[in-house]
């Protein structure tokens, strides 16, 4: 979605959040915004329909459109989202702690799993970015990336400590495509025991990724190890006409 549409879409989702449009009351209606943003009907049910798909609104017939209530503080799962853009969409003081950047080989081991049947994993040579996540304050995650060399050279402790993403996309050009995940419970290691503060009896949950280029091109391996107590996931799911049986 571009154009009128999409900045109709955008200045919705802020006045949602700055709850211009509270959670549980209803947008003005597509007359009433058509007339507000200079654009027709169908330009507003475009922007009403990327809403609705996205959670952010119920279309109700004969009521309008009902904002829907959003979880905050959610670590992106289902997104591929850096965390410094999503500390800064969320408002959070997010602090990266770089604890190494090296040159390596990929350990395939521990991504293998994301390739059943799929194109076999080869140990190439990968720059090995570890950082922890404290956020507002509090130690949270430890993120283990795994980046091409070929694809992603120049990454520097500044970069990492910066952003990732902010390198791949504005230094390097890169259009990064998409993200395979798997999550999963484990017990806690030496390594979160002492940089995240637990137990030898607590357990972590780890997000294992592949992320990918719009060419496919794989260009990031990446293990992030969540204290359990401060991971929440949620979607949302919206079930599509087509799905919906007859009778």
């Amino acid at each position: 979605m571009t154009g009128k549409a999409a900045a109709i879409d955008r200045d919705l989702r802020a006045r949602i959040e700055d709850s211009t449009y509270p959670v549980g009351g209803f947008l003005p209606s597509e007359h009433q915004l058509a007339t507000s943003y200079g654009a027709s009907r169908e330009t507003v049910r475009r922007a009403l329909q990327e809403l609705t798909e996205d959670g952010w609104i119920q279309k109700i017939t004969g009521r309008g459109s009902k904002v829907l209530e959003r979880s905050h503080y959610v670590f992106p799962v289902t997104r591929l989202l850096g965390y410094k853009e999503f500390s800064l969409a969320e408002g959070l003081d997010l602090d990266n702690r770089v604890l190494a950047v090296e040159q390596t080989m990929l350990p395939v081991a521990a991504f293998a799993g994301l390739r059943d049947g799929g194109a076999r994993l080869e140990p190439v040579p990968v720059t090995h970015v570890a950082r922890l996540r404290v956020i507002d304050g509090e130690p949270v995650i430890i993120d283990h990336d795994y980046l091409v060399t070929a694809l992603a050279p120049g990454i520097t402790e500044q970069v990492a400590q910066d952003s990732l993403y902010d390198h791949l996309e504005g230094t390097l050009g890169l259009s990064l495509g998409y993200s395979v995940k798997e999550i999963r419970v484990v017990p806690a290691d030496d390594e979160d025991c002492r940089l995240l503060g637990l137990d030898a009896s607590d357990v972590v949950v780890t997000t294992t990724s592949i992320t990918s280029l719009e060419d496919t091109a794989d260009i990031q391996f990446t293990v992030s190890r969540h204290r359990a107590d401060r991971f929440r996931f949620r979607d949302f799911a919206r079930r599509r006409p087509e799905e919906r049986r007859t009778r």
